[in-house]
């Protein structure tokens, strides 16, 4: 096979050929281990609550009841955790890098408030198991004020657009001469 003006075209190696599964006997008899199958000493279980509203603003969170249950450990919401998750939306996963982290005014926490898109996280729970760990978040009680949102692109850079930052919703330009990473 050959391209006008240009050397012949060689196979490919691996594109178009089948994949030999290493693992396959292993998954077939039942063998093969999974993440959910490992248990170390002192293991707790996790689970995630997550937010039923595209934005809304929480003005209470109750974890009481949920914190009495026995078996649960800790119980985390942005009131109690203030861990930087990430900084925008910069490309190649350089969000996470500390140094943007500490430049950036968009920044992510692991619980936000307000939330802002359907599935952010409100709370997690650390249990002995994961049945207790389920049952703890249906014992938190969250009260949410609903905000308006903007679902279209166009219209949530209008000036009268739902701001969902303080600053807007257009991402900011930042500069990190350590990394050498710019972005407009």
């Amino acid at each position: 096979m050959r391209q006008q003006g240009s050397a012949p075209i060689k196979p490919l190696k691996t594109i178009g050929h089948p994949t030999a599964r290493i693992d396959a006997v292993e998954r077939v008899t039942g063998k093969a281990t999974y993440t959910g199958d490992v248990r170390l000493p002192g293991m707790l279980y996790a689970r995630v609550l997550r937010s039923p509203h595209p934005h809304a603003r929480i003005r209470r969170i109750d974890v009481s009841k949920a914190l009495a249950l026995p078996g649960v450990k800790v119980i985390l919401t942005h009131e109690n955790c203030k861990t930087v998750w990430g900084a925008g939306s910069v490309a190649g996963g350089q969000q996470y890098n500390d140094d943007i982290k500490k430049i950036t005014k968009h920044r992510r926490y692991a619980f936000n408030n307000p939330v802002r898109f359907v599935g952010d996280p409100v709370a997690a729970v650390a249990a002995l198991n994961r049945h207790v760990a389920e049952e703890a978040l249906r014992l938190i009680e969250v009260d949410y004020e609903v905000l308006n949102f903007v679902l279209d692109p166009e219209e949530a850079l209008k000036p009268s657009a739902v701001q969902l930052r303080p600053e807007g919703n257009l991402s900011l330009p930042i500069t990190c001469s350590k990394t050498g990473i710019r972005r407009r």
